[in-house]
């Protein structure tokens, strides 16, 4: 697509048409491959990094931060952005909150919650951080993250976040509740 912007009488829409096609068709090969969009983009810089030394009219590509972007950054710090910014805060730590208090109300031992939007909890003796995973997933259809994936002393504590939707929170606090621990 860019090589053809810079032809004389290029079709925008065209243009535009081609790269989003070609956009989708790229996250549905990393759907179909099994791959994480951050190794992608990782791989991708390395890609370009190395034929820009080869190629230096590909520099002009990325010669910055897009203006969009800058606009967009430019805007946090409005009163409106500000409004948007806390908004946002309070609707993920009302999360956590909730979360925090379906546990405690479940008889386990909890942590956090209350300055950020994850819930640690102490596990139930007996188990792994794993075998709480598979417990949560299999019994409530809940996801969280062993704490084993933060290191050996992460082993024995369980993590929940509040960075889902409200109603999605809602659910989950309803099934823990109907179903005990």
């Amino acid at each position: 697509a860019f090589w053809k912007m810079r032809e004389p009488g290029a079709d925008a829409g065209l243009i535009r048409d081609s790269y989003r096609a070609m956009r989708k068709r790229l996250h549905e090969q990393m759907r179909e491959d099994g791959l994480e969009r951050q190794e992608v983009v990782q791989r991708a810089r390395m890609i370009i990094g190395e034929r820009m030394e080869y190629e230096p009219e590909l520099r002009t590509m990325f010669n910055g931060v897009a203006y969009i972007i800058q606009r967009a950054a430019e805007a946090v710090y409005t009163p409106a952005g500000q409004k948007q910014i806390k908004e946002n805060i309070a609707y993920y730590m009302r999360n956590a909150h909730d979360l925090r208090a379906c546990f405690e109300g479940l008889g386990h031992q909890v942590f956090g919650g209350e300055n950020a939007p994850y819930v640690w909890l102490k596990i139930p003796e007996g188990m792994t951080s794993w075998q709480y995973f598979d417990h949560l997933l299999e019994r409530y259809n809940i996801v969280g993250t062993p704490g084993s994936g933060f290191g050996a002393c992460g082993e024995g504590y369980f993590r929940l976040t509040g960075f889902g939707s409200r109603e999605n929170t809602a659910l989950a606090i309803e099934r823990l509740k109907k179903g005990g621990k």
